[in-house]
C-alpha cells in the first residue's frame, strides 16, 4: 500500500507562483533603477564640476559621466540576479590629474552635491504637487517606494568615501561611488 501524499499543483497555484514572484522582485528591480538613477546623477556631479574648472568640454564624455562603468553593466545591473556596479568585479571609478587641492574639492563635492539637488528636487515636486492622499492604493505605494529607494540610493552614492577624503584632504587618486570602496580599495 502507498502511503505517500503528492500535492498536484492547481491551476491557481499556476498562477498564483509568477504574481508572487513579480511582487516579490518588482522592489528589487524599482530600488536597482534608482541605484542606476542615483550613480548617473553622481557621476554627471562630477563631470559637471571637472568641467567647470578645467573648462575641458570632454569632462562629459561617458566614460566620466559613468564612472568608468561600460554602458550595457550599468543596465544590466538593473535586472535581478546582476551585479549591483558599486560591488561588481569593475566597480565605478573617475580618475583625473589636477594639481590644486581646491580645485580636487570642488570635483569631489560635485557628486554629493548634484545628489542633494537631486533629492531635495524630487522632494519638493513630491510635497507640492502630490494629491491628496485617498487610502491606499497600488500607485501611492509605488510612488513611496520609488521615493523612498531613490532617496537611500542617493544617501549610498553620496557616502563615497573617496571623495569625502578628497573633500577633507585636498587630493585624491580617484572619486568613486558609494561606501563600499573603503574596504575594496583599501583606503585609510
Amino acid at each position: 500500500m502507498n502511503t505517500e501524499f503528492k500535492i498536484k499543483p492547481c491551476f491557481t497555484y499556476k498562477i498564483i507562483k509568477p504574481v508572487l514572484y513579480f511582487l516579490l522582485v518588482l522592489p528589487l528591480v524599482l530600488f536597482r533603477v534608482c541605484n542606476v538613477l542615483a550613480m548617473l546623477i553622481h557621476g554627471f556631479g562630477h563631470a559637471l564640476m571637472l568641467f567647470l574648472v578645467t573648462g575641458n568640454p570632454r569632462s562629459f564624455t561617458s566614460e566620466n559621466l559613468l564612472e568608468g562603468i561600460r554602458f550595457s553593466n550599468l543596465v544590466k545591473s538593473i535586472l535581478p540576479c546582476q551585479d549591483i556596479p558599486q560591488f561588481s568585479s569593475t566597480p565605478p571609478r573617475l580618475s583625473w590629474a589636477i594639481d590644486s587641492s581646491l580645485k580636487t574639492r570642488i570635483v569631489a563635492i560635485g557628486g554629493i552635491l548634484m545628489n542633494s539637488l537631486s533629492m531635495a528636487g524630487l522632494l519638493w515636486i513630491f510635497l507640492n504637487y502630490s494629491p491628496e492622499p485617498s487610502g491606499i492604493t497600488f500607485e501611492s505605494i509605488l510612488v513611496h517606494s520609488l521615493l523612498l529607494s531613490f532617496i537611500i540610493c542617493s544617501f549610498l552614492a553620496m557616502a563615497s568615501v573617496p571623495d569625502i577624503m578628497a573633500l577633507i584632504k585636498g587630493r585624491t587618486r580617484f572619486l568613486a561611488c558609494g561606501p563600499a570602496f573603503a574596504v575594496r580599495y583599501k583606503l585609510s
